[in-house]
Order: C-alpha cells, then structure tokens, then sequence
C-alpha cells in the first residue's frame, strides 16, 4: 500500500500480487516509495480543479442573488455564500459543519435529505427530493433543496459533491430598474416606482419612500400599467416576479 494525502485526508494505492507471484523486493518497494510525491500531486491538482469550480459556481449564485450551502461526501457544510451566511441566527445555526434548526425534528429532516442526496444512487429518492422547511418565529420560513454535483472529479478529491439552495420566502424577486427600462421602455424613475408597487406598496406610501408627489406617483402607475400591458398592482407584481425569475 502507498500512502499519500489529498488536503487532509489520508489516502493509499493498494498493488496485489497473485499467490503464485514473489513478494516485492527492496528496490521495487524503493520505486513504489517515490510513486508517493507524485500521487500527492496528482490529488493536489484534482482538488484545486474541485476548489475552482467551487469558486466559479459560488460566484454564479451570489451574482443570482440565490443562498447556497455546498457539502461533502460525508453531509458536512463545506462552504456557505454571503446570503446563506445571513439567515444564520438563534432560529438557523451552523454546528459542527451542520445547518440545524431550533427544532430538532427540523434538523433531522435537512440531515436525512442531505445525506439522501450525498449517497443516494437512485434518481427519485423521495427524501432527497422533497424540500426542507426551517421555521423562523414571526418570519416565513426558509426553503432547503439539495443537489449531486455533475462533472465534478472523482469524490475522494473533491472539496464538495453537494449543493442546497436556501429560499426565503419573505422574498419578493424583482429584476433591477436597469432590466425594466430595457424590457418595457420604462423610465427610470418609472422603473424604481414599478419595483416598489410589485412589493405590495400603495401610491402615498411610494410617494413617501421616494420622496415624490402622490400625483406623480399616480401618474407613472397609470404609464407602467400602459407600457406593461397590465391593469391591476397585482399584475405588475406577477408580471415583475416573472421577469427575475427567468
């Protein structure tokens, strides 16, 4: 057996020899002895492949304004982005590589679906593919689903094999003002106006928010509703969420 590393954990290159066969000699045990270094190498560059597709696909979420937990092969957090990191609180903790809730029966639901998802082989595994709820007191609760990661190196190099998206379902997804402007030839005081009636707000509220007349508030709804060919604040909340959302 030839040991060698990858990160911190201990790995070794098993080489039999059948019965009929001598054992190996000095020098060959030599030759097998330098195989070591490059071994190492080897699983230090299939883990720096891992780390950089990481990288790449974390850059992706936060760019998506999306919450992402990623994992290793044994269900252990190995990165959490900057949003993911913000729902952490009393409710919502990491402990000891664990994303767990104040509710226990919580924290063995999102451990039993991220371990389904890390070593399941069957594609319509029930739990790893029904989401996990975590409550939050006074506050919608959060939304967790996991995922294999495809095309990464072989597992024993790899940094992560599985990722979670968290939703928070107090969010409302608008596009940015800029998206607007361009899809519906808002202006850009148009567009500004157009998020915050998507957010449930009325006209004196807006008018206050953005320190506008209500009548010229009142009068850029009436032109949102014209250019986005809707009649009613509800549809231009639908008609917004849709828009983020593709």
């Amino acid at each position: 057996m030839i040991g060698f590393t990858s990160g911190d954990t201990l790995l070794s290159l098993g080489l039999q020899r059948t019965i009929r066969d001598v054992p190996f000699d000095r020098e060959e045990e030599h030759i097998l002895s330098r195989m070591r270094t490059r071994l190492s190498l080897a699983a230090d560059i299939m883990r720096g492949v891992s780390f950089e597709r990481l990288d790449g696909m974390s850059d992706a979420f936060d760019v998506a304004d999306t919450a992402c937990a990623f994992y290793d092969r044994h269900g252990r957090v190995t990165r959490l982005n900057k949003l993911c990191e913000s729902f952490l609180d009393q409710d919502i903790r990491l402990v000891q590589g664990e994303l767990t809730s104040r509710w226990p029966e919580e924290s063995v639901a999102l451990r039993s679906h991220i371990k389904a998802v890390v070593h399941s082989v069957a594609i319509a595994d029930s739990i790893a593919s029904a989401p996990v709820r975590l409550s939050r007191p006074g506050r919608r609760p959060l939304v967790v689903r996991a995922q294999r990661l495809r095309g990464m190196p072989a597992e024993i190099f790899s940094h992560s094999v599985a990722v979670a998206t968290i939703i928070n379902l107090e969010d409302r997804p608008v596009p940015a003002p800029k998206i607007l402007q361009i899809l519906f030839a808002l202006t850009a005081q148009e567009a500004v106006v157009a998020i915050q009636l998507s957010r449930g707000l009325g006209p004196k509220e807006i008018a206050e928010a953005l320190d506008l007349g209500y009548e010229t508030v009142r009068t850029h709804t009436k032109s949102i509703m014209a250019k986005t060919d809707t009649k009613r604040q509800a549809e231009i909340a639908a008609l917004l969420s849709g828009v983020r959302l593709s």
